[in-house]
């Protein structure tokens, strides 16, 4: 991520923040309750823009869910081969 995307990242959720508060429920239909920590995740296809619609609040486990991808997956199961989980 650039400065810039970064930038742009931290207004957006300053903007979301400010005018609609802290996330405080899972919108997933999915949720299965693991979590009590919410979060505004944005919608996957919307630009990331100031507008409510283009975001829902998730909590930190549908959130994680919500954008796992393959690609990622692969990432994290490289920089963890040969760890010791304890």
């Amino acid at each position: 991520m650039t400065k810039e995307d970064r930038k742009h990242y931290d207004s957006v959720h300053y903007y979301l923040k400010s005018k609609y508060g802290v996330a405080k429920k899972c919108e997933s239909k999915k949720c299965k309750k693991i979590s009590t920590t919410f979060q505004w995740a944005k919608i996957k296809g919307k630009d990331y823009d100031f507008k409510r619609k283009n975001f829902r609040q998730l909590c930190v486990s549908c959130h994680t869910l919500y954008d796992a991808t393959e690609e990622k997956s692969e990432k994290l199961v490289k920089a963890n081969t040969g760890k010791v989980i304890s």
